[in-house]
């Protein structure tokens, strides 16, 4: 169940993305710090996180690759947010 319901989430997210806003990122800038991000910053993070933790190798290139890192809380925090803007609170966009 949570994981169709997390689907839902991101396919809800995803429609509310219009392409005139999607077009502001799409540079090489954009590309140079999403790879330093999967290639980098993640990896150690999860190494680092990970001493003495008993994870092999392999475990750790795995979750640094595939594991959630907080972006359930953010795309929940996205969709509140969302809803605010919506019943009209000030600040909220």
């Amino acid at each position: 169940l949570s994981v169709l319901l997390i689907s839902i989430l991101f396919i809800l997210l995803a429609a509310n993305i219009e392409y005139s806003e999607l077009m502001l990122i799409y540079n090489w800038k954009a590309l140079l710090l999403f790879g330093a991000v999967m290639l980098i910053v993640r990896p150690l993070g999860v190494f680092l996180s990970s001493i003495n933790s008993g994870l092999k190798w392999n475990e750790k290139i795995f979750i640094s690759w595939v594991g959630p890192r907080g972006i359930v809380a953010a795309g929940i925090a996205s969709l509140f947010g969302l809803k605010l803007v919506r019943e009209g609170v000030e600040g909220a966009e």
